[in-house]
């Protein structure tokens, strides 16, 4: 597996249908690469690892860049390989989907790479938030601040401050949810 999103890539594309995964029996399987700017892809963003899980969109929609995932609990087979899509407020919290996905998003019963530790963008959810806010999840996928004591909804941390619904770059860490 390579170092950075390009390379993952080329070693498994970025979305791929179920009848490959299943061929190649890769549902579930977790990646590694180094966080880099997406325009600049030589240029690293932060120097952190971005840790990822090859997971189905199973929701019935086009899952976007930036939403929270959550799991889809219909078997404990699917828990770890399959996402029923966007979190809500009182949904336990499964990744997110990648920002270097198409702005487009990742078609239904496509596979993609969701990522489950390290930086990635979110999208707030209409309140803003200050870097180091702990945020959680919200509505419809998207991320608020958590200013009460610490939830199981919790994500991660903001590390930049971002206006009321703007897409932000936030630490997130959803590894032992799923």
């Amino acid at each position: 597996m390579g170092t950075n999103i390009l390379e993952m890539v080329d070693d498994i594309a970025a979305t791929m249908s179920e009848a490959t995964v299943e061929a190649q029996k890769t549902a579930g399987k977790e990646g590694i690469y180094n966080d880099y700017d997406i325009a600049t892809p030589d240029t690293l963003e932060t120097s952190r690892a971005v840790y990822v899980r090859l997971t189905k969109n199973a929701s019935g929609g086009a899952l976007l860049p930036g939403i929270v995932c959550k799991p889809d609990t219909t078997s404990s087979k699917l828990f770890r390989t399959s996402t029923l899509g966007a979190a809500a407020a009182t949904d336990k919290p499964i990744g997110v989907v990648n920002r270097h996905i198409a702005a487009a998003g990742v078609p239904d019963d496509e596979y993609f790479w969701m990522v489950i530790e390290g930086p990635t963008e979110v999208i707030d959810a209409g309140s803003g938030v200050t870097a180091g806010d702990t945020i959680k999840t919200g509505a419809a996928g998207e991320v608020d601040a958590n200013s009460s004591t610490p939830l199981e909804f919790d994500i991660g941390t903001a590390t930049e401050t971002a206006a009321a619904d703007a897409t932000f770059v936030a630490s997130i860490n959803c590894r032992g949810n799923s």
